[in-house]
């Protein structure tokens, strides 16, 4: 199935080329056509014109019979030429449209196929192995089968080589156990939080300065910023997502997409670009003048190119254009400032996709968006995006923050916003970035490290944990080693329990176990994290909201929500309470 599909893939190709080919063959060879048509009537008429003309120099009237007869002769020709010429142009006009539908569909699969990982490969196969994962973990935690099947794909490409199909239940049950203490430890955190309609700020979630970086207006900003961001997503994907009805989408261009879901005025919508090319995502510039500023939103990922930008997933060492001002680090490095030189070796780390995608943006919007706000005065810059165009947004803002046309007048609201920047970069004082996280969103805490670290830790809870630890049945006798052994032996018993018992654990064995699990596999380096503080929207799951560190999205959260829960639409929805209700 492998190889028909890799086959069928490089047919689309060869097709997609071919077209191009007999598409320019056609056209050049229908434009060769009516310039030939043209002089042979053209020489036609010219013959037919001069007896007509040496009659009447003869007669000296134009009224002469044979001047009448050619006269009739050449206004036929021309009739003829008309014609013949608009037959033609039909033949070209028809023939492009043609010929632009097949180019388009023939796009669109490719698109698909490369979004996929087929287009040209042969080696793309989660096959079995995967629909045998995809089973496992909708009996271990009853995922959805949708949720399952995209969890399965996830590990599929983490795990190297084809695994034995004990694997796959070992693989199921561990991250059973690991969604079960992760759940745990978040009930226990949250229960201090305010009722729903509040946003708290916890202690052991966030810093003390974390509040004084939001803008004072974030409450009502968040549900205007959460449309401005949805429509940048254009009609089409728009109306995939819901957010208008099919049938109005697809009678909608994307610039009255944008002005129906915002409500602004046409001649409010400044700028906008709607391609899809590998780091530079679709986006549009717009005044918004309810809340007085200058708008660029970011869309999301829609297309294989912009996947080659997420995809692109390397963590880069901070070029020296996002390096921290010493007295930005100071609160996030506990009053220890390093200068931009040292930040290699402090770990100052970007997502190298992003990067590349801000900074290509960067400069192609600087000029006409420093040209609206001169022309605006008193305006401020609000940048938004969701996914995808979360993370570009938030590293332009990075990246134009110290502008002296832009500074102190820009700010950033991300939605799901992705894992750019480490913790050095994340946690710096003063961000103008406010980051949005909703439920168990697997956005916010998705990189390669805690990939890995999913992984090790399913591999590691699937084992008997006692026998990893002490490889025999005797306990230890001195008084540290008992506390020690205490807690490992309540975790390694937890690990022996049928899933059934999991929740019947003691608050002791589940805190112990995934303190065990952390220190021991769930350390790969280096870890990125979204920019400034992030309001953690916890409706979708009966909770208050909270105002949190980013750094609180360190691993990913094993829950059945936590691939629904990125959509756009979800984000719009949630943000709407948040309003003026609650105070931190």
């Amino acid at each position: 199935a492998s190889d028909d599909t890799a086959r069928g893939a490089s047919y689309f190709k060869v097709a997609s080329d071919g077209l191009d080919v007999a598409a320019y063959a056609t056209v050049s060879a229908i434009d060769a056509a009516t310039e030939v048509t043209n002089v042979a009537f053209g020489l036609a008429r010219g013959i037919i014109r001069g007896p007509a003309t040496v009659a009447e120099n003869i007669s000296g009237s134009a009224a002469n019979p044979v001047s009448v007869v050619f006269g009739g002769i050449d206004t036929a020709l021309g009739v003829a030429q008309g014609a013949t010429g608009g037959a033609l142009g039909f033949s070209k006009t028809l023939s492009e449209a043609a010929f632009g539908l097949t180019d388009t569909a023939l796009e669109a699969t490719d698109l698909v196929l490369d979004a996929t990982g087929l287009e040209g490969s042969a080696h793309f196969q989660p096959g079995e192995y995967g629909g045998k994962l995809a089973q496992a973990l909708t009996a271990a935690l009853g995922l959805s089968q949708g949720n399952a099947e995209v969890m399965a794909l996830l590990l599929v490409l983490l795990v190297e080589g084809q695994q034995e199909e004990a694997e796959v239940e070992a693989l199921a049950r561990g991250l059973r156990v690991l969604s079960v203490l992760q759940h745990a430890e978040q009930r226990r955190q949250l229960s201090g939080a305010k009722a729903p309609g509040a946003v708290t700020m916890l202690d052991e979630l966030c810093s003390p300065s974390v509040a004084a970086r939001l803008p004072l207006t974030w409450r009502e900003d968040l549900p205007r910023a959460a449309l401005f961001a949805a429509a940048a997503y254009g009609a089409r994907w728009g109306g995939a997502a819901g957010l208008v009805p099919p049938r109005a989408a697809r009678a909608m261009s994307d610039e009255a997409f944008v002005l129906h879901l915002t409500g602004i005025a046409k001649r409010d919508l400044l700028l906008f670009d709607w391609s899809s090319r590998a780091y530079s995502p679709g986006y549009y510039v717009a005044l918004d003048h309810a809340t007085r500023s200058v708008v660029i939103a970011f869309r999301g990922t829609v297309s294989g190119p912009d996947l080659v930008t997420n995809l692109t997933n390397e963590a880069i060492p901070a070029p020296p254009a996002l390096a921290a001002r010493t007295t930005d680090l100071a609160s996030a490095t506990g009053g220890t400032v390093c200068t931009d030189r040292e930040q290699d070796s402090k770990g100052a780390y970007v997502h190298q996709g992003f990067w590349l995608a801000a900074e290509k943006l960067a400069g192609e919007l600087h000029t006409p968006v420093t040209d609206a706000l001169a022309r605006h005065p008193g305006y401020s810059l609000r940048v938004c995006g969701h996914s995808l165009g979360a993370a570009v947004g938030s590293l332009l803002t990075l990246l134009w923050r110290h502008d002296p046309l832009l500074s102190g007048r820009i700010h950033c609201y991300a939605y799901a916003a992705p894992c750019i920047l480490s913790k050095e970069l994340a946690m710096q004082a003063a961000l103008p970035i406010t980051s949005i996280a909703l439920g168990n969103d697997l956005v916010p805490s998705l990189c390669l490290s805690t990939a890995r670290d999913l992984i090790a830790a399913a591999r590691y809870l699937s084992e008997d944990v006692y026998g990893k630890l002490y490889g025999q049945d005797e306990k230890p006798s001195d008084g540290d080693a008992v506390h020690a052994y205490s807690c490992r032996d309540a975790a390694a018993d937890l690990t022996s329990k049928a899933t059934s018992e999991l929740d019947d654990a003691s608050e002791f064995e589940l805190e112990s176990l995934l303190g065990l699990v952390r220190t021991t596999c769930m350390q790969n380096q280096p870890k990125l994290y979204a920019a400034g503080p992030v309001v953690w929207l916890r409706s979708k799951s009966n909770h208050a909201d909270v105002l949190v560190d980013p750094t609180v999205f360190n691993e990913i959260i094993i829950s059945d929500d936590m691939f629904s829960t990125h959509a756009v639409t979800e984000y719009m929805a949630t943000t709407q309470h948040i309003g003026s209700r609650g105070t931190l």
